[in-house]
């Protein structure tokens, strides 16, 4: 469950390119709305979230994205604690609206193809 939770609060993230869509990265506050957020900052750099009651559990990570690919991948490593310091997270994900983006996490390698047991939802925080 962690590591779901890690690679799902990762991507968070996330942004992404579809043939037709301008690749954006998700600069801003992120939820999934069950306890994991992300904040994507401009200078390459995250904060990932994870809500218990009323405390955080904050890691600090690096992020880079690259469209050129479809669907867009994010990279996510330098993790500041946790299970994946020392680890890269790799991730695909699409822009389901200006609000929203679909994405899915592995470690080891990039998903080839979105899982509708593995992908999740994020929504921008206003």
């Amino acid at each position: 469950m962690v590591k779901f939770s890690i690679i799902c609060g990762i991507v968070l993230f996330l942004h992404a390119c579809g043939v037709k869509e301008e690749c954006k990265i998700p600069i801003g506050h992120w939820t999934d709305n069950e306890g994991r957020e992300m904040v994507f900052q401009p200078d390459g750099k995250a904060l990932w979230l994870t809500r218990f009651g009323s405390q955080y559990d904050t890691q600090t990570c690096a992020y880079k994205v690259d469209c050129t690919t479809v669907p867009a991948t994010m990279e996510m490593k330098g993790f500041s604690s946790g299970p994946y310091t020392g680890r890269t997270v790799y991730g695909i994900f699409e822009w389901s609206s200006d609000t929203s983006v679909r994405c899915q996490f592995n470690e080891g390698e990039h998903p080839k193809i979105f899982d509708s047991q593995q992908s999740m939802k994020l929504s921008r925080q206003r």
